[in-house]
């Protein structure tokens, strides 16, 4: 505490706010697996599986619902902040192209939606209200994405980026791979639960379950990584005002 206020380090808040969906992934999936998990009633089909889908998982199952619900929306708050701080740290670092600052705003509105629609997602399951739990859904996939390539195509490589430390440039290291990792995944587990509702064969729908397993620790680690890209930032909470630098 100093001067009235208290001071927090990003990394270590980093840490504690992806660790919320990571532990709730691993708690819903692991709580399904040992006292929940029928091989042959998980899906409509009634056929062998060997995998819960999360997407199932969360939708009715309890407490599994619960926890996840709770951790994402804990996690939001945070998520918001993390990428206003993006914002303004390509806007101080970023400065080639008549387009960037436009760009800059345009992908924080991105990270924005990602998490309403993250939160929305897991609210509304696709039990309750399919339509809307598939809009939210689909934005979370498209704004994810877009950000991504936004990122890693456009604003770190021809906008004037330069790493400072060797943490960054692990960072966009890992990123690269994450999209990749991304766009193998994403074709692969429609495939699949196009072919599990079409054809109902065993372990089809765990197949699906296992690249859409991918996808989210994959979302997670790639917001994660804001651990190193926000090396000695502090956020100072005072009585008045709330400062990152």
């Amino acid at each position: 505490m100093r001067g009235g206020g208290v001071t927090y380090t990003l990394q270590g808040m980093v840490q504690g706010t992806l660790s919320l969906p990571l532990g709730a992934f691993i708690f819903c999936v692991l709580w399904t697996l040992f006292f929940d998990f029928d091989p042959k009633s998980s899906t409509h089909c009634e056929v062998d599986e060997f995998l819960p889908s999360l997407s199932s998982v969360i939708g009715g199952s309890v407490p599994q619902k619960y926890v996840w619900n709770i951790c994402i929306a804990i996690h939001s708050a945070p998520r918001f902040l993390f990428a206003a701080v993006y914002k303004s740290l390509y806007q101080e670092r970023l400065n080639i192209g008549a387009w960037t600052p436009i760009l800059i705003k345009f992908n924080f509105v991105l990270n924005v939606l990602e998490i309403i629609s993250l939160v929305g997602l897991s609210f509304v399951s696709s039990i309750e209200i399919f339509i809307i739990h598939k809009g939210f859904f689909i934005t979370f996939l498209v704004t994810y994405l877009v950000s991504m390539l936004l990122t890693l195509y456009h604003l770190l490589p021809r906008c004037g980026y330069q790493a400072t430390c060797i943490q960054e440039t692990y960072s966009n290291q890992m990123k690269y791979k994450i999209f990749k990792m991304t766009c193998i995944s994403l074709p692969l587990a429609f495939y699949f639960y196009w072919r599990h509702n079409e054809y109902c064969e065993p372990y089809v729908y765990s197949l699906f379950a296992t690249f859409e397993y991918a996808i989210i620790l994959g979302n997670i680690y790639y917001h994660g990584l804001a651990y190193y890209d926000f090396t000695d930032m502090v956020m100072h909470v005072g009585p008045s005002q709330i400062l990152v630098r």
